[in-house]
């Protein structure tokens, strides 16, 4: 039986006030472990009861800071606001179905608290682009790139010295995740669900307030800084959803580098946890 008692569920909505979509994903038994992280300015505005209020922090990496920070829970979750999931249908090919519905998406947090009691240190949901790329249920470390929704083992995260969110301006989950990685830490990422990410990002509020080709370019940079040899920034033609900017500074990160040279420097600290999906076809430990 999983106990969700030192779970806490956060979502950093910013200029969306009654217009965050995640919530309505959620089971309602996940309810009263989920809480809004807003700014003090916005918070008379929600009519959601659980709001962690932070001083009109700007940037979510800073905010993810302040969260962390504030909520000592054992386990803590961040999901982006305008989240919705889907679900597996088929392996061999991979097929996604979606929308998945709330017992379903139930059941993939039970998953991923599932792990972290186990003793992994960070958990995530793949995002449905390339989610077909994958053929396991599980990885242990991003193919493709980790955010939008993680949860994370907090006394570890205090046990990685020098460790801040607030490193960068709003690239913190890949910091994290490479951070994780680099100290031998173990990593589970499901692709059996998914976060439906096709309507892209960019949408106003959110990280759209403060991310600019600026502070985009300064981001890739800095993440190299902080993790040499595994990031490199490459310039790149801008997609729909940015197409006002041309080009902007993406960045190359060696996920799976990171994974293997963490688990040799650090061996003991790796752990092979079954993803128990309920389906069959191998799994990467």
């Amino acid at each position: 039986m999983i106990s969700v008692d030192q779970v806490t569920l956060v979502i950093p909505p910013l200029g969306r006030i009654q217009r965050q979509r995640t919530l309505g994903r959620l089971p309602p038994e996940w309810h009263k472990r989920t809480w809004l992280a807003v700014p003090e300015r916005e918070a008379p505005f929600h009519a959601w009861p659980q709001l962690f209020i932070h001083p009109n922090i700007e940037g979510i990496a800073a905010t993810r800071q302040w969260i962390f920070d504030t909520i000592k829970t054992d386990y803590v979750f961040c999901f982006d606001d305008d989240c919705d999931f889907n679900i597996r249908r088929q392996y061999n090919p991979p097929r996604m179905r979606g929308p998945a519905t709330p017992d379903e998406v139930g059941a993939m947090l039970i998953r991923l608290v599932s792990w972290l009691e186990r003793g992994i240190v960070l958990v995530g949901v793949s995002a449905r682009q390339n989610n077909d790329k994958v053929n396991e249920c599980c990885s242990a470390y991003p193919q493709g790139r980790l955010y939008r929704v993680w949860g994370y083992r907090r006394a570890a995260i205090l046990e990685m010295d020098g460790f801040r969110f607030d490193a960068v301006h709003s690239v913190d989950d890949f910091h994290l995740a490479l951070s994780v990685l680099r100290q031998g830490y173990p990593i589970r990422i499901t692709y059996h669900w998914a976060h439906d990410d096709r309507r892209g990002s960019g949408a106003p509020g959110g990280c759209a307030l403060n991310r600019t080709p600026a502070t985009q370019a300064a981001d890739a940079h800095r993440l190299a800084a902080l993790h040499p040899g595994y990031v490199e920034p490459v310039e790149r033609s801008s997609h729909a959803t940015w197409k006002e900017w041309g080009t902007r500074m993406d960045m190359q990160i060696q996920w799976h580098r990171a994974f293997m040279e963490g688990h040799r420097q650090y061996p003991g600290r790796t752990l092979a946890v079954d993803c128990d999906c309920g389906v069959s076809g191998p799994r990467l430990l």
